[in-house]
C-alpha cells in the first residue's frame, strides 16, 4: 500500500528495518485517523530524528507538509533533505525541545494537523501524549523505552 524510495533512502544510510518500521506505522495509524479522507496539511512529527517518519507521510501524500521537531539536526536528516527536494515536499526542521514548558503548537488544530512519534524515548512518549490532548490535535506514537519501571505518568491533566 505505502512505499518509499529505497535504494536512495537506503544511499544516506537508512536500515531496512528503519523503513519497514516506518511503513508499518503508517498502514496502522493512517486509516484510525481516516487519512487520507480527512485532509491534513501539516505532519507534526515530534522528536523526529532523522525525518523519515515526516518524509514517508509525504511521499505517499498523506499530508501537505511535515513539520519535524527535535533537539539537534542528525545528519541524516541532513542528507534526507535533498530527497525531500527532489520530491517536492515542504518540511520544515525546528530544533526544539518538547519537554520545556514554553514548547508550544501555535497555528495548529485539529482541523489540520496531526502529531506523530517514532520511538520517542522514556517521558517523551508522555509529553507527546500530554501536547496532543492540550492542543486537541489527534496523534498516534509508536513508544520505545521507558527509563523508570513502575512510574506513573506525569501528565497535567
Amino acid at each position: 500500500m505505502f512505499s518509499l524510495p529505497i535504494d536512495e533512502i537506503g544511499a544516506i544510510g537508512f536500515r531496512e528495518r528503519e523503513t519497514k518500521k516506518v511503513l508499518e506505522f503508517m498502514s496502522v495509524v493512517a486509516p484510525v485517523l481516516g487519512i487520507p479522507e480527512r485532509k491534513v496539511d501539516t505532519l507534526i512529527d515530534l522528536c523526529s530524528g532523522n525525518g523519515l517518519t515526516g518524509f514517508a507521510f509525504q511521499f505517499n501524500h498523506l499530508v501537505k507538509k511535515s513539520l519535524m521537531v527535535d533537539v539537534m539536526k542528525p545528519p541524516r536528516f541532513v542528507r534526507l533533505e535533498e530527497l525531500f527536494k527532489k520530491y517536492g515536499l515542504k518540511y520544515e526542521h525546528q530544533i526544539g525541545d518538547i519537554t520545556e514548558e514554553t514548547f508550544g503548537l501555535e497555528g495548529f488544530d485539529k482541523n489540520n494537523s496531526l502529531i506523530v512519534s517514532v520511538h520517542p524515548c522514556s517521558e517523551l512518549g508522555d509529553r507527546v501524549i500530554e501536547l496532543g490532548l492540550k492542543k486537541n490535535i489527534p496523534f498516534a506514537l509508536m513508544p520505545c523505552c521507558h527509563r523508570v519501571k513502575g512510574q506513573p505518568y506525569k501528565l497535567s491533566n
